[in-house]
């Protein structure tokens, strides 16, 4: 005869060593090297769709002057092509040593905008953000964000309403290409 006891133990083992698709837990995928990131990034080529029928050309050296990107393995420009002539647009990616150093060097850009511009001229956090108002004026728009090692940041201005989900595409595509790349670079 088995007891309630024993059908509720053998039920709790049974669960722990399982997922929601039924399988065993997986093991946490590997962080990759940030130099191996950075590496793979620079080699490119860069092969994610910009919105506007912008193009991009290659990843060169980039210094953002920034305080908070002290910390950066690695930080380079996406330099753009056919940018409309009414359009000033600049975007860079720059790697570091953990998701959390990504994540506080965003969390401190947002602050920093903030800060300059007013709470309610920024939207969202550090993970993913936009700001109307940058070191390029108060009419631009800077959007930006963090995935895994990486930190995107992307401007365009003039401010036209617009000019937000340029600078959105942009930034998406930027922490798109350092997720795939990612992904080869953790083997």
């Amino acid at each position: 005869m088995i007891s309630l006891a024993g059908i509720v133990v053998g039920a709790a083992l049974s669960l722990a060593g399982l997922v929601s698709d039924g399988g065993p837990n997986p093991e946490p995928e590997p962080e990759p090297s940030p130099t191996a990131l950075a590496a793979l990034l620079r080699q490119g080529p860069f092969s994610k769709s910009l919105p506007e029928g912008l193009e991009a050309s290659e990843l060169a050296s980039a210094d953002p002057g920034d305080s908070s990107a002290a910390g950066r393995v690695d930080a380079m420009e996406l330099v753009i092509e056919n940018t409309p002539s009414e359009l000033g647009v600049y975007a860079h990616l720059e790697v570091y040593p953990s998701a959390d150093a990504a994540l506080k060097r965003a969390a401190e850009r947002v602050a920093l905008l903030k800060e300059v511009f007013g709470a309610d001229k920024v939207q969202g956090d550090a993970s993913s953000y936009c700001s109307i108002g940058t070191i390029h004026g108060p009419d631009a728009w800077e959007c930006g964000g963090t995935s895994g090692l990486a930190y995107a940041e992307a401007t365009v201005y003039p401010n036209v309403n617009a000019t937000q989900s340029i600078a959105t595409g942009i930034s998406a595509a930027l922490l798109s290409y350092a997720d795939e790349k990612a992904q080869i670079a953790a083997g």
